[in-house]
């Protein structure tokens, strides 16, 4: 499982390095739907997928087929609800990534990993 960084920014965009792969992650904050989306892309920017509305621990890549994308998948975490607000990462919010090996052990699929937010 790997703690991913998040800025308290209502947009930003940054690099990692998943399974020896470099990604470009987006995260993104509208007010017009009170709700953070999510979306990945390649390492020159490209996108493989965008616009995914990120719910309290549900896997964000549960719907996405793409061969590009990496083997795990996605969550985000926060205090309650279904929706973090816009200063949810000063209160708390995390977004992490479980490889498929990690996800397969949990048998998280395709249940969402919401009694985990303790264990985070």
């Amino acid at each position: 499982m790997l703690r991913l960084p998040v800025l308290d920014l209502p947009a930003q965009e940054y690099k990692i390095n998943i399974d020896d792969i470099e990604y470009t992650l987006h995260l993104a904050y509208s007010d017009r739907a009170a709700a953070w989306y999510f979306g990945i892309a390649d390492a020159v920017g490209v996108d493989i997928v965008r616009g995914i509305k990120v719910v309290q621990g549900w896997p964000l890549l549960f719907r996405a087929q793409d061969s590009r994308l990496p083997d795990g998948d996605f969550f985000m975490f926060f205090g309650g609800g279904d929706n973090i607000g816009r200063e949810g990462f000063n209160d708390g919010a995390r977004l992490f990534y479980w490889t498929a090996e990690e996800l397969t052990e949990e048998g998280a699929l395709p249940t969402p990993l919401v009694s985990l937010v303790g264990f985070v």
